[in-house]
């Protein structure tokens, strides 16, 4: 049967069902309080004899999921970060990526366990995964790669704030070999001319490292122009948006959510 499922949560049941072989019990619980985080990675600098604001370098470098460790200052807090949550069974959001990457590194018998689920793997919105989640992609594909399929688009990357980053999209071939193929999806079912044009014109002059994808065809030729409202705040914004509804649907209720 196939498996439908976030790349997080499928980390997580890997790492569980090893948390033996990482020296954790399967009850563990995933910290993902953002303000617990950070304090125990200010403890975890602390107990590594720097100061609290030395655990920045620390998370950014979680975050992303380029995880190197070396005697730099952001590892050795890491190493005593991971301890305060051993002693809890605990570990956090980034955890679950980067500690099913250790198990399927160290352990063939887990990784070709999951292999063999993932012989056909779908993977959408690549252009938003981190570098943790890249090799976490390239570990369950070990082997088959013929059957790895991934969608995105490079120019919708919007989770750099987060880690993610569309290189990865970028460099799909570079990734995966010679036998890796991208096509790009040039007819535009959603969007009409005036809409993708405009977006592209935004793109195309502040991302001079994007994909080149040709030329569109679009569903929907011709539309309205697109109209731009600049706005000092969101409150503002919540205001021009609520009167776009209700000028086009005066009689009906509308909810929106952002």
């Amino acid at each position: 049967p196939g498996l439908i499922c976030t790349m997080h949560s499928l980390a997580h049941r890997i790492v569980t069902e090893s948390a033996d072989r990482l020296g954790l019990s399967e009850d563990l619980r995933v910290i993902r309080n953002d303000t617990t985080r950070d304090v125990l990675l200010g403890d975890a600098a602390q107990l590594a004899g720097f100061e609290r604001s030395g655990a920045k370098a620390t998370k950014l470098c979680r975050q992303y999921g380029d995880c190197s460790p070396s005697d730099a200052k952001k590892c050795k807090i890491c190493d005593h970060y991971r301890r305060v949550l051993g002693r809890c069974n605990a570990i956090d959001h980034d955890d679950q990526i980067l500690l099913a990457c250790k198990v399927l590194r160290e352990h063939r018998d887990i990784a070709n366990q999951h292999r063999s689920h993932a012989k056909h793997l779908l993977v959408d919105e690549y252009q938003d995964i981190n570098a943790g989640q890249f090799e976490f992609i390239a570990l369950l594909s070990d082997g088959n790669r013929e059957g790895l399929f991934v969608v995105g688009d490079d120019d919708q990357s919007i989770y750099s704030w987060r880690g993610g980053s569309p290189r990865f999209i970028r460099r799909f071939e570079d990734g995966f070999g010679d036998t890796a193929r991208v096509i790009p999806l040039l007819h535009s079912y959603r969007c009409h001319r005036n809409v993708l044009g405009a977006a592209y014109a935004v793109v195309k002059r502040h991302d001079a490292g994007r994909l080149i994808k040709g030329e569109f065809s679009f569903e929907r030729e011709r539309g309205p122009s697109v109209k731009i409202h600049n706005v000092p705040s969101d409150k503002r914004e919540a205001v021009v948006v609520q009167r776009i509804v209700q000028d086009a649907v005066p009689s009906k209720t509308a909810l929106v959510l952002v």
